[in-house]
């Protein structure tokens, strides 16, 4: 299994335990998988997580997407969804402007880039390693419980994500 395959795993047993599905062998086997991978998952968002540079540079950027968003009747920024992985969705702005370079919201942006370029840089440096550090083989003894206690009710889509726990 590699480091990425945890977060797979996560989201399919926190999918089971929202489900309420029941078997002993099956519950059991999911509550310890999902104890013993949350110091993984805690520490790999650790790494992960932006310096505080990139962070205020993060709040600008959202300060000039709440400048220039388009508005509602009331006012309000309009936003769209978007889908960021199957399971999880967000929001963007809707921006007026956005794909011109000449646009007041082009050239703020640039300038903010130009501003934050070491940053930036430091950032993607540490979000493609921490991809490669994902990448890797991890050696954790899983909770196994066999195919004939999972219950039926398990679909493919949660199947898929807890597959690592799963002996014939």
């Amino acid at each position: 299994m590699k480091r990425a395959d945890i977060y797979t795993l996560n989201e399919g047993l926190e999918m089971v335990t929202k489900s309420n599905l029941s078997g002993a062998e099956f519950t059991f086997a999911v509550k310890k998988n999902k104890d013993l991978i949350a110091g993984d998952i805690a520490a790999m968002d650790e790494i992960r997580k932006p310096g505080y540079e990139y962070e205020e540079y993060q709040k600008d950027l959202t300060a000039l997407f709440q400048k220039h968003a388009e508005r509602d009747a009331e006012g309000n920024p309009i936003k769209h969804p978007v889908m960021i992985t199957p399971s999880r969705k967000g929001e963007m702005y809707k921006i007026k402007g956005i794909d011109d370079p000449a646009s007041e919201y082009r050239k703020e942006v640039d300038a903010l880039n130009e501003r934050f370029a070491d940053v930036i840089a430091g950032q993607q440096a540490k979000e493609e390693e921490h991809a490669r550090f994902m990448e890797k083989e991890c050696d954790i003894d899983l909770v196994m419980v066999s195919i004939k206690d999972v219950p039926n009710a398990v679909n493919q889509f949660i199947m898929d994500r807890i597959i690592y726990m799963i002996t014939d």
